[in-house]
């Protein structure tokens, strides 16, 4: 068998073939996160609720906020062990420009999240840009789900937000905690 030369480089060839893997791994990714919401969306409250809590706290994410570090305005115990409210707090996390922190608002019922706001403080164009892209689609990843299960990766891009995100969902966790 006579092998012939390939006009394209390996180099290329090669690059090609992780950009394609990628891109399969991504859209199995998609498809998959895209299936569950939908399943657990029922259990939690009805579709168009969770899609009209989700489309207006993305609408609003992007909004800047002086909202306090520590604050909860809550409306009582409920029977999953967590305050029925809304909860505000603030987490720090690393970035290679420097400390950014994320203040994250999320309101409550019988231990899940009905809705949720995050703001950042943005003290650069860059820190600005991956905030805003996180808090446009943070909401879809939470909302509907168990406040004592909850915990986010990269979302949009951002993969240091979420780490600030975590750390301000757990204080909130352990505040709402009845």
């Amino acid at each position: 068998m006579t092998r012939v030369a390939p006009s394209v480089p390996f180099a290329a060839r090669l690059t090609a073939g992780a950009v394609g893997l990628a891109a399969v791994g991504l859209l199995s990714g998609c498809a998959a996160q895209a299936t569950a919401p939908a399943a657990s969306a029922p259990a939690a409250q009805p579709a168009g609720d969770a899609s009209s809590s989700a489309a207006s706290s993305s609408a609003s994410s992007s909004s800047s906020s002086a909202a306090s570090s520590s604050g909860a305005s809550s409306s009582g115990a409920s029977s999953s062990g967590y305050t029925d409210g809304t909860f505000t707090q603030t987490a720090p996390y690393q970035t290679p420009g420097g400390q950014e922190t994320v203040t994250v608002t999320a309101t409550l019922k019988s231990g899940t999240v009905t809705a949720v706001k995050v703001t950042g403080s943005e003290s650069t164009p860059n820190a600005k840009h991956y905030v805003e892209a996180f808090a446009g689609g943070v909401g879809g990843q939470v909302v509907g789900k168990k406040i004592a299960d909850l915990k986010v990766g990269a979302i949009a891009g951002s993969s240091l937000t979420p780490k600030g995100f975590n750390a301000a969902v757990a204080k909130i966790a352990a505040a709402a905690k009845a």
